[in-house]
């Protein structure tokens, strides 16, 4: 989920910082990175909010 944050804290900038008018457009690519790192992490939340309801472990302690 972080990762997805991350992405979508990149992407959010280079929208906002690149003018739209001149040599430089924000282009489909960023604009697709954006709405699949906010759809990512959504999506990651749901299933570890599912995994903790049904008490299952999301990391394995390895065996001492």
């Amino acid at each position: 989920m972080c990762l997805f944050v991350v992405a979508s804290f990149v992407s959010g900038n280079h929208i906002a910082t690149v003018p739209s008018r001149g040599t430089f457009t924000v282009g489909v690519g960023v604009w697709l990175c954006l709405i699949g790192s906010i759809v990512g992490a959504i999506a990651s939340l749901f299933v570890w909010r599912l995994l903790s309801e049904r008490g299952e472990s999301l990391a394995i302690a390895p065996d001492a």
